[in-house]
């Protein structure tokens, strides 16, 4: 019988393989909102790819649509316009559009292909830390990836162990500390192993210290389970230890640059933006 980590195709390498896959893109991506005769455009014409393996960081003033567009790169909202390519493996057929699936396919996808891990915890208060880890795998209820409770029980304490929560698995979320809260939705977002990771404004509501340590271990999970990562952030440092770094403003993404001594994946000031 399959272990629990075989199951899931777990297999975790600490080089990146094919950097030159186009993990996600967007085309032509536009978000705007309506009240009553206003149109609020948040931005317009977003035209990204994200490479397998990169950690790009998404900067720029609070209200500039960072968030929004972490929203629809992962499935949780819909563009006004464009379209959203996700690259599988080589080994699958080729793309798929995010934004045609029905919202079934995206809770599917997003339950198998990403984790996410967002300023605001959001971890449910009446179960334990191992439970909350669990969460993701038990909802999958007969779906593709369905593993046991026990199976799930036990991916959850290895990735608890993995952010150095294994011995606070039995406490509820009230009984942690907020970096520990932080580590046990780390440990939630991998438990999946998914492909990509989003996470928003993860430092946010953490002091400089526990900050630091999360950013930390992002590096660690990113490089451990092959992922290719998305953060938004107002941290300049955390910024700095990504791979590229794009700004949006003014409803656009501005040229973005690639961190000096980073493994960025573009060769150019402008390499994945078109």
């Amino acid at each position: 019988m399959l272990s629990p980590r075989e199951q899931l195709g777990e297999v975790h390498v600490s080089l990146r393989s094919n950097v030159s896959e186009t993990v996600i893109r967007t085309v032509g991506l536009s978000k705007r909102y309506q009240s009553g005769g206003t149109v609020l455009t948040v931005f317009d014409d977003v035209n990204l790819e994200v490479r397998q393996g990169e950690r790009l960081a998404l900067v720029g003033e609070s209200g500039a649509g960072k968030s929004t567009l972490l929203h629809l790169l992962s499935g949780l909202d819909r563009p006004t316009e464009g379209k959203i390519y996700f690259g599988q493996s080589p080994s699958e057929s080729p793309e798929r559009e995010i934004t045609a699936m029905s919202e079934d396919e995206l809770a599917g996808f997003r339950n198998r292909e990403i984790g996410f891990v967002w300023q605001i915890h959001y971890l449910l208060p009446e179960f334990t830390a191992l439970e909350n880890v669990m969460m993701p795998l038990l909802l999958r209820q007969g779906g593709p990836g369905t593993v046991t409770r026990e199976e799930a029980e036990s991916l959850g304490r290895s990735r608890l162990q993995e952010v150095g929560l294994e011995a606070r698995g039995h406490h509820r979320s009230g009984e942690l500390s907020g970096g520990e809260q932080q580590r046990v939705v780390l440990a939630r977002a991998l438990v999946t192993n998914p492909r990509l990771l989003f996470a928003d404004e993860p430092t946010g509501n953490l002091d400089e210290r526990t900050g630091q340590m999360i950013t930390r271990l992002l590096s660690d999970l990113h490089l451990a389970h092959n992922l290719t990562s998305i953060y938004v952030t107002h941290n300049p440092r955390f910024a700095a230890q990504c791979d590229r770094v794009v700004r949006m403003e003014a409803g656009r993404l501005q040229p973005e640059f690639i961190v000096p001594g980073n493994h960025g994946q573009g060769t150019s000031m402008e390499a994945g933006l078109t």
